[in-house]
């Protein structure tokens, strides 16, 4: 339990680190709330929230580049093109800042740098 509710992990972590983890997902879950009311004050949500799509050439590129699996564990599965330096941090659509990883590694970094 922390602030009136219930969380589980089983992957070793010391108090510290779930504490850290924790304040983490709850700032997250501010800022999903907090951009879901400004855009309820927008007329034009889309125009507002879209953002430039990573182009098909430079998917084909990464996912050769990348050999079809996750860059950090390897895996097939569930796979996800990630920005190495998010776009929320200045970052781009060009083949050198995108990465293949699966869904696993990819929620796990978040918008972080690693």
């Amino acid at each position: 339990m922390f602030r009136d509710e219930f969380y589980w992990e089983d992957e070793g972590y010391n108090e510290e680190e779930i504490r850290a983890l924790i304040l983490d997902r709850i700032e997250q879950r501010e800022k999903k709330v907090k951009r879901a009311m400004a855009r309820l004050g927008q007329s034009d949500v889309s125009q507002s929230t879209s953002r430039e799509p990573i182009p098909d050439d430079i998917k084909l590129f990464v996912w050769q580049r990348d050999g079809g699996r996750c860059v950090k564990c390897g895996s097939q599965k569930n796979l996800e093109f990630d920005h190495i330096i998010p776009v929320s941090k200045g970052g781009s659509n060009t083949a050198r800042n995108i990465q293949l990883l699966c869904e696993k590694c990819n929620r796990a970094k978040s918008a972080n740098l690693f």
